[in-house]
């Protein structure tokens, strides 16, 4: 019976046939990158999303091992396989082999916290330290024979010379369901959650029947006393509200809607006052979006799920599911076409894309729960057109 159920579950995750893979790519030449870490020499799995630094060197990456932290769960063990940030160097050279060593910058938080990183993004300010915001989904039990349960934080860091120094975390049950994070200022986040329940009835009804009940919410801090910060309904009504990014130019937020098949545009100022904000256009995407980031000339990077179903089954690792397709592209906002830069629709060399960075010359995708990162290098027609 429960597996009938999860099954319902996922399939209410993709109302819908699989769309077909667009036909040509703009990036070739891809191989797998294999991240190792530098201090346990272990390779590090589930890079699920990436954010480029203000100078463009490195790519900051949230990391951690969903399959392993489940199973440890599952068998009540005493300790939980932990999370980490890396910063992945944006160098042609340093990313053509087949092999990287990199530091786990959040090494020293995650000895006294529990740390699982999903979503994050970063933001710059004028002395040049940079605000990380990670979207924790840590585990706690109240003692060591009781199961563990899954909260969900708001972990905020400052970053300046390739190091972390943790800020402040946000405690708040309104956290849940928690997905992906935008700092809009060293004391101002979105954050998107990806179900309106928490769990239980109400987030199966929305996964069978694909109810519009997810949310934007807004998190305001209050110096270092997290219980005293904010949080506030921005937006409602989504269909599995996902990736976010901020053009600053424009003050326009997008939003992934990843069972609408959609991209969501806000006015920010919209999403900071109440009542909740409602978009001012929406992109259609065809496949399912997840992660979203921008390309040097101004096109939004979109990580896309063409088979929702194939992607939970996947991600379950149910019967059938040993891989997931994968697929990239270049959303121009101006007339909503979208441009493939990657596709692997059998998920043979790479399954489940999460996120997409594309440097102009390089293009990295990382995935929910496979190891390392693809890297690819731009095509010649790409650079000779400017697209990219």
């Amino acid at each position: 019976m429960k597996r009938i159920a999860l099954l319902l579950i996922v399939l209410g995750l993709a109302p819908g046939c699989d769309e077909k893979p667009p036909p040509a790519v703009k990036f070739g030449r891809c191989h797998h990158l294999e991240i190792i870490d530098a201090e346990t020499g272990a390779p590090v799995r589930g890079l699920e999303d990436m954010a480029v630094s203000a100078d463009g060197r490195w790519a900051v990456a949230s990391s951690y091992d969903r399959w392993g932290t489940e199973d440890a769960v599952r068998l009540n063990k005493t300790a939980l396989p932990q999370g980490g940030i890396y910063l992945v160097p944006l160098d042609d050279k340093k990313l053509s082999g087949t092999q990287i060593r990199l530091t786990n910058k959040a090494a020293a938080f995650s000895r006294n916290h529990d740390f699982h990183p999903h979503g994050l993004d970063l933001q710059s300010g004028p002395d040049g330290v940079q605000t990380l915001a990670v979207v924790n989904r840590s585990y706690a039990r109240p003692s060591p024979a009781a199961p563990w349960q899954l909260t969900t934080t708001l972990e905020v860091f400052t970053v300046k010379d390739q190091s972390l120094r943790h800020k402040t975390s946000v405690t708040s049950d309104r956290l849940c369901r928690g997905n992906d994070v935008l700092a809009v200022s060293t004391d101002t986040f979105l954050l998107s959650r990806d179900h309106g329940a928490c769990g239980g009835l109400g987030e199966v009804a929305e996964n069978v029947l694909a109810l519009e009940r997810s949310k934007l919410l807004r998190i305001s801090l209050a110096g270092r006393d997290a219980q005293s910060s904010k949080v506030a309904l921005a937006a409602d009504g989504l269909a599995f509200a996902n990736g976010l990014a901020f053009d600053a130019a424009q003050g326009i937020v997008y939003v992934a809607a990843t069972r609408g098949h959609q991209i969501l545009a806000y006015r920010l100022s919209d999403l900071l006052q109440a009542p909740p904000a409602t978009p001012l256009k929406e992109f259609f995407t065809k496949s399912a979006p997840d992660n979203l980031s921008w390309a040097p000339g101004g096109a939004l990077v979109i990580a896309l799920h063409p088979s929702l179903w194939r992607m939970g089954f996947y991600r379950k690792r149910w019967w059938g599911g040993a891989r997931a397709p994968s697929e990239i592209a270049a959303l121009n906002l101006t007339d909503g076409t979208l441009t493939p830069l990657f596709s692997d629709p059998t998920g043979t060399r790479f399954s489940a894309a999460t996120i997409g960075i594309s440097t102009g010359r390089l293009l990295l995708a990382g995935s929910v729960a496979a190891p390392g990162l693809m890297v690819c290098r731009v095509a010649q027609n790409a650079l000779s057109q400017g697209e990219f």
